[in-house]
Order: C-alpha cells, then sequence, then structure tokens
C-alpha cells in the first residue's frame, strides 16, 4: 500500500441498511469508503462499510511527517 483515500459521510440509511441493520429511517449511519492504492497509484482495495451512527466511536492519531520537523 502506498496510500489511501477514506471518506467518512454521516446520513440516513438506505432500505437495505435498514433491513440488514434493523434500524428504523430515522437512524443515523455512518457511511465510511475507503480506495486504497500501490506505489503506482493503482488502485488495489475498495472498502464500503456502515456503521450505526449511535454506535461508533472513531479514534484518530495525527504524527507530523519526518519532513515537518
Amino acid at each position: 500500500m502506498s496510500f489511501a483515500q477514506q471518506t467518512v459521510e454521516a446520513r440516513r440509511p438506505t432500505p437495505e441498511e435498514i433491513e440488514k441493520l434493523q434500524i428504523g429511517p430515522a437512524d443515523p449511519v455512518l457511511s465510511f469508503t475507503r480506495t486504497t492504492f500501490n506505489s503506482r497509484s493503482r488502485p488495489v482495495e475498495f472498502v464500503k462499510s456502515v456503521y450505526l451512527g449511535d454506535r461508533f466511536k472513531l479514534r484518530i492519531m495525527l504524527k507530523p511527517s519526518a519532513r515537518n520537523i
């Protein structure tokens, strides 16, 4: 893996998600979409995940790169 692009979106669930997650149409969900690329900038993985909005915690660690120190 060389790099990845990820989008996080808070939204209402789709009809399929309502059925599979056993939630109501007004319940919020978090949608994660990520594409991972190799060193030639070619996509090697695509992931789409949906989480219940009231049962998810996101923890992010941010570090400066060596050139920014």
